[in-house]
């Protein structure tokens, strides 16, 4: 669905019950009241079931408009002002800093295991057509991404250009063929290149860009003959996994949209393009909240219905659209999920399919679309033992060998699948398997993949399925960051109603309960997202400070499976929230924080988590982060993609879903109370959760709580859902304020 970044802040002698102050030498005079910049508050509202909802401050969905832009700036001003005035700014800032020196020259790198100031490269959609060989380079980044369908979300374009090349062997010599920044409108706009394919008989090359972090993508046309001269340029596509057929693309667009940014993605139509420039043909049309894809399979085009997050597929045959789709794994009303995974490896005729039915989270079976009925399934995987439960978290195929990571608990196993059986590769320790694909050794498929803790950074792996050996490739390295200093350990908290959430903490070797460990809480639980242990470059600055950095696993993640899913969604929406009070209890109860010293933060599903914790039980936390979060439970589905959310959250159409959704709803939940100090960050580019989720609550919170603490929004211009473009401020901001709000010390280096 989702997902971001984060800030904290929590003023240090806050008047709130439970919470501790800051150490002594910090101490200093309560802070005079903020006065924040003026927000107008109109008389909008709706009512639901005779219940009349107000909102004020709608004004501020016109994203676009003069009124709110000036409102956000002078937000903005207001923010930046207040946080490099804090002790610890410049300190901060110096740290972070050389994390983010420019790369070398991507066109010189190799695609696996250097070790450089970006991480690790990878050659991506290497396409041999009449000995030419076309390609992207793409670098990997360490932090968590929200899940994009259709992309790795791990890697992204490193230079934003396609290459081509006499040869697979010659891909460091490559010759530009297109540079998608030439695209740019603005001379400030962000271009990523996604994806591209060439036609099968090397006329044309489509490919598929991002504009300004909008999830609608732009696909483009040219002749091998002449590629600096765009044939066609298809805005507003839903996907960037388009189909090529014959002389044309197939792709999916929803119906009138004027703004990628704002309208919503809905009543989506599937799309056949002749390359020719000719009228497209409508092929299917999705019903309104249907979100559509397609992949060719045996000349037959299958189609992937996702709604309410259950995917079916349909099939049709493109030689005769007019014939229509036709029924053929799953029905849309299933609860089951069904996702082509491409070709069989042991018989390219039949097909590969990740799905949950019959499995506690994934299973790939084998499927012959000429009898596609669940008795000639032929499972591959996984293979449990008797009274065994197997999460299985991500499945990559390479060639007839499969791999799986298993979550156990949370933290990821992995497990190699073969026709001689099944073998576990050894993990070293608790933690996070990312980034699995398969690349070529001499004619042999391995699996490359990486591995981290919430203490150590990545390191490449490369699995070799004959000698059944991992090799260990290059380490992302951080400027004077040890983390051998540093140990993990999972912890299992009993929640409200007795569930037992895992939890993952990391902190100083040999750290012992005294009470005022500075701590921040990460959290999502939400969308079937599993938030494994993996190392976040933003936890250095905590950790070198002597405090603890936490991972809850709370309900509505997969995790453990999609029980854990169902038991945090809809009218279970509350468990999240009772478990992530649960851990907080729990760490304060074991004397490794205090409520003083403790910040929760979570980003796009999880900076509705966090707030709405925070709303609940401000007395746990010093300072929260609510990062591009979806806060406004109301109409939260009027824009972009939110329709697709309905299953986690309701909709205010059915009466119980729409009463469960104001209990939680967190810009329906602000009371004139104190609070803990609050950093509302959001990119104003985001095109995942329109910003003005967190431009409604800032205004609320700023107009209705009480008290002392700063209720401040940050929104980055010209940035996303994922705050790349701007995450070294966001890591300066974020830690300057939690220093200062938990009275902590910052000790960075010099500790």
């Amino acid at each position: 669905m989702l997902r971001c970044r984060f800030t904290l802040a929590f003023s240090a002698l806050l008047a709130l019950a439970g919470c501790g102050g800051g150490s002594d030498e910090h101490s200093e005079p309560p802070p005079p009241e903020l006065v924040y910049p003026d927000t107008t508050a109109g008389s909008d509202s709706d009512t639901y079931f005779g219940r009349v909802v107000a909102d004020p401050y709608r004004w501020l969905e016109d994203i676009r408009g003069q009124q709110t832009d000036h409102w956000v700036e002078a937000q903005n001003r207001f923010t930046a002002d207040y946080i490099t005035a804090l002790p610890d700014y410049k300190a901060i800032e110096k740290r972070i800093a050389p994390w983010f020196a420019p790369p070398p020259d991507v066109a010189l790198m190799r695609s696996l295991n250097i070790d450089q100031p970006e991480d690790v490269q990878r050659v991506k959609g290497v396409q041999g057509v009449d000995g030419h060989y076309y390609y992207q380079l793409q670098v990997r980044r360490e932090r968590h991404h929200q899940f994009i369908p259709g992309r790795d979300a791990r890697f992204v374009s490193a230079d934003n250009i396609i290459y081509v090349a006499s040869g697979p062997e010659a891909v460091d010599q490559g010759k530009v063929l297109i540079n998608a920044d030439d695209f740019r409108i603005d001379p400030d706009d962000d271009i990523q290149l996604i994806n591209h394919q060439v036609s099968s008989d090397g006329r044309y090359l489509v490919y598929a860009m991002q504009r300004n972090f909008a999830d609608l993508v732009e696909l483009h046309v040219v002749s091998l003959a002449q590629p600096t001269q765009l044939i066609l340029r298809i805005p507003h596509v839903f996907s960037p996994q388009f189909t090529l057929y014959g002389d044309g693309v197939v792709y999916a667009s929803p119906k009138g949209t004027t703004d990628p940014h704002v309208s919503a993605h809905t009543f989506q139509t599937l799309y056949y393009q002749p390359f020719s420039g000719g009228e497209r043909q409508a092929w299917f049309q999705g019903t309104q909240f249907d979100q559509i894809g397609s992949a060719l399979h045996q000349d037959q085009l299958y189609i992937n219905i996702v709604r309410d997050m259950r995917s079916s597929q349909l099939r049709l045959d493109p030689a005769h659209p007019e014939q229509g789709a036709h029924a053929f794994l799953g029905t849309p009303e299933d609860q089951e999920s069904f996702n082509f995974a491409g070709p069989s490896g042991e018989d390219p005729a039949k097909m590969l399919v990740i799905t949950t039915q019959g499995a506690a989270s994934n299973r790939l079976i084998e499927v012959d679309p000429a009898d596609p009925s669940p008795e000639s399934w032929r499972e591959i995987l996984p293979r449990s033992a008797p009274g065994e439960t197997v999460y299985v978290n991500e499945i990559v195929a390479c060639g007839s060998d499969y791999y799986a990571e298993h979550l156990d608990l949370g933290s990821s196993r992995l497990f190699h699948y073969s026709a001689a059986g099944v073998d576990e590769i050894p993990l070293p320790g608790l933690g996070a398997v990312s980034s699995m694909y398969c690349a070529d050794l001499d004619g042999q498929a391995i699996l490359n993949y990486w591995f981290s803790t919430l203490a150590q950074p990545s390191t490449g792996f490369s699995y070799n399925p004959a000698t059944k050996v991992a090799t260990r490739g290059a380490t992302r390295r951080y400027e004077g960051y040890d983390p051998n200093l540093y140990e993990v350990r999972r912890l299992v908290v009993t929640s409200a109603d007795g569930a037992q959430v895992p939890v993952y903490i990391a902190h100083k070797q040999g750290l012992q309960p005294s009470g005022d460990a500075p701590s921040l809480i990460y959290v999502y639980g939400g969308f079937g997202v599993a938030l494994t242990p993996g190392f976040q470059e933003k936890a250095i600055p905590l950790l070198e400070s002597g405090g603890i950095y936490v991972v809850a696993q709370v309900r509505g993640g997969n995790e453990l499976g999609s029980d854990w899913h169902e038991a945090g969604r809809l009218l279970n929406k509350q468990n999240t929230y009772d478990d992530v009070v649960a851990v907080a209890e729990h760490l304060i109860g074991q004397g490794l924080t205090s409520p003083g010293k403790l910040a929760l933060q979570g980003e796009s599903n999880g900076g509705l988590t966090t707030a709405a914790v925070a709303l609940q039980r401000p007395d746990l936390f010093s300072v929260v982060f609510p990062t591009v979060g979806v806060l406004d439970l109301v109409r939260y589905d009027k824009f972009t993609s939110g329709f697709g959310w309905h299953a986690d959250y309701g909709v205010t159409t059915r009466q119980d879903e729409f009463e469960n959704l104001m209990k939680f709803s967190p810009l329906h939940n602000v009371k004139p109370l104190a609070y803990p100090p609050t950093y509302v960050f959001t990119g104003k580019s985001d095109g995942r959760v329109m910003p003005a989720h967190s431009y409604k609550y800032a205004a609320t919170l700023q107009n209705t709580a009480t008290g002392t603490s700063p209720y401040l929004l940050y929104a980055f211009p010209k940035d996303g859902h994922s705050l790349d473009r701007n995450w070294q401020t966001v890591l300066t901001y974020l830690w300057t304020a939690f220093f200062h709000h938990t009275g902590s010390r910052f000790a960075g280096l010099a500790n």
